[in-house]
């Protein structure tokens, strides 16, 4: 949401609406007991914060081949089979 107010300078209204747009078009997965204790895993090898932490080890329960981030290093492969893709980043 921050890069979208902040870097994008689109107003909140148009920010949540393009949320929205996104949770309705992608699953949405919960934290549980289950990938939290694999978040902590995940921080401790890979040295991430927490939070990004507990989006790597969603996308690896849910079986996620490309994880889209701004925050973490474009070409990073977790565990052998989740790859992070820059969107901002040229091809």
């Amino acid at each position: 949401m921050n890069v979208l107010l902040v870097k994008r300078t689109l107003d909140r209204g148009a920010a949540h609406e393009l949320a929205r747009a996104l949770m309705a078009a992608c699953e949405v997965v919960s934290v549980t007991p289950g990938i939290t204790d694999l978040a902590m895993n995940i921080s401790e090898r890979y040295q991430l914060s927490h939070w990004d932490s507990l989006i790597v080890a969603a996308a690896l329960a849910e079986d996620c081949e490309t994880l889209y981030s701004e925050d973490l290093q474009d070409g990073q492969v977790f565990e052998g089979r989740l790859t992070v893709q820059n969107p901002f980043v040229a091809p």
